[in-house]
């Protein structure tokens, strides 16, 4: 995934995740990658671009919110062990525990899709680095989720052309 593709998820679960709607007094951000396991070739450089955006964030004193204040950016990382039981289990974590206001998750289509139920039940903006069409659909019942990625349809497309 580019640096502008995070760049922008981060934008985005900014844009959700405003403190000023739970009276927080920074952005709480559940990030989860898979840090080690079978997609860690995913998960060990969207999980340092995180670092470096958090870190560019805090360089400049936070974000501007809505109210046209600086609010500092809280990252919660997390390893999912590319492993949809372990993502699930850390998803409740950062809600329950870390109270978070969005959580971006994972790379794998399994592993986001496993925790669509848990996002859903708490009404938590879930944004998906994976790119599966049946995280988003039916819409209906993914209102908290979304995805930054281009559809396997769309990827396929031009894979066929070079076969």
């Amino acid at each position: 995934m580019s640096r502008t593709r995070i760049v922008l998820i981060f934008i985005l679960a900014l844009t959700l995740a405003s403190p000023l709607a739970a009276g927080a007094q920074e952005y709480r951000i559940g990030f989860i990658s898979a840090i080690t396991g079978p997609a860690s070739s995913l998960g060990v450089p969207e999980r340092d671009v995180a670092v470096m955006i958090q870190k560019e964030l805090e360089a400049k004193g936070g974000i501007t919110g809505p109210d046209g204040k600086k609010y500092p950016v809280k990252l919660f990382i997390h390893d999912d062990e590319s492993k949809a039981d372990t993502t699930v289990r850390v998803v409740k974590k950062l809600i329950d525990e870390d109270k978070v206001h969005v959580v971006i998750a994972s790379s794998q289509s399994p592993t986001s899709l496993a925790v669509v139920p848990v996002v859903t039940e708490a009404k938590m903006p879930l944004i998906s680095m994976a790119s599966s069409h049946a995280i988003v659909t039916p819409v209906k019942e993914r209102f908290w989720v979304f995805k930054t990625p281009q559809s396997n349809i769309h990827v396929s497309t031009h894979q066929v052309k070079y076969l």
